[in-house]
């Protein structure tokens, strides 16, 4: 996949932006939208490399915290925190179908089942990744 420069954005310090093309372009990211399969793929090869995304993480125990590490015209990547306690509301993701790998800690997610009436829970610990597709409401 060659990447389109002029369409790379990111909140990650410039001096980073560098070291995350190369890593990105090693991956070989088809072009298009991704499937979760390869969403995984992203997140479990970025997990790898803390080196990469470890000293821009903030830990806010009043307010959950993210920032957008790479984003391209087919994918965006994110830094997430969430202290004891913290959640987010009911929300989709627009149509998207997003992965994570949990680094540290553990990650409850309490979602709408495949029947569309049904609630469910997952739990992940630090190693563990999921995805969702584009119909996904948690």
């Amino acid at each position: 996949m060659s990447l389109n420069v002029e369409a790379i954005f990111g909140e990650a310090p410039a001096v980073r932006t560098t070291e995350l093309r190369t890593f990105f372009e090693s991956l070989q990211l088809p072009e298009g939208r991704l499937d979760t399969d390869t969403l995984v793929r992203i997140t479990d090869a970025l997990a790898a490399r803390p080196e990469l995304f470890e000293d821009l993480l903030v830990d806010d125990e009043v307010n959950r915290w993210w920032l957008q590490l790479w984003v391209t015209e087919s994918y965006e990547v994110r830094l997430l925190t969430w202290e004891r306690e913290q959640s987010s509301d009911w929300h989709d993701h627009g149509g998207s179908s997003g992965a994570w790998t949990v680094t540290a800690g553990a990650l409850y997610e309490t979602y709408r089942a495949e029947d569309h009436f049904s609630v469910r829970d997952r739990h992940y610990v630090a190693g563990d990744n999921g995805s969702f597709g584009p119909e996904h409401v948690h």
